[in-house]
């Protein structure tokens, strides 16, 4: 077991070993009713081991530029759980490069279809002049309706590594 107990906040961080960990989380209805339980497997790459990898990107999403500009420079905000946005939504992509490449690597994010065909290349920056950790601002309204892809990708010399966040806009 490597943490068992209420998540303030939302969310939860601790250290776990390269392999795949087994995730079960007991759903608390307002009242602290247990309402259903989820289960699933999360692979915890050896960042050590490999010259790149990408780890799980997490997804930001903002409604008002209040909220746009407080996501943009929290350290530790809560990830939004959903995969479905509205089209005057901006949605942020923060994303980290690990691995013994890394510092060398060139990081890239193209907006894809559902299928895989490139659309177009988005801007990336290090979030806030860190060494390893990148963010992607997109705004909704800037594609029509349907399903899509954002692809980050880490190259260096023959290395490279890339995730895809799927994502809809209604």
């Amino acid at each position: 077991m490597l943490f068992d107990g209420p998540l303030p906040g939302g969310t939860a961080s601790f250290a776990a070993a390269p392999g795949t960990v087994h995730v079960r989380r007991t759903l608390l209805d307002k009242d602290g009713a247990s309402i259903g339980m989820q289960e699933t497997d999360i692979e915890v790459p050896d960042f050590r081991a490999t010259p790149l990898a990408i780890a799980t990107p997490i997804l930001l999403r903002a409604t008002t530029g209040i909220e746009l500009r407080h996501l943009s420079s929290a350290p530790a905000p809560t990830p939004y759980p959903g995969r479905e946005f509205e089209r005057t939504d901006r949605l942020l992509v923060r994303f980290s490069v690990a691995g013994t490449a890394a510092m060398e690597a060139t990081v890239t994010v193209r907006l894809l279809t559902k299928t895989g065909t490139p659309l177009a290349a988005l801007p990336v920056a290090p979030w806030h002049g860190a060494t390893s950790t990148y963010q992607l601002e997109f705004p909704m309204g800037s594609v029509a309706r349907g399903d899509y892809l954002i692809e980050a990708a880490a190259t260096r010399g023959a290395d490279t590594t890339r995730v895809l966040v799927p994502f809809r806009v209604r």
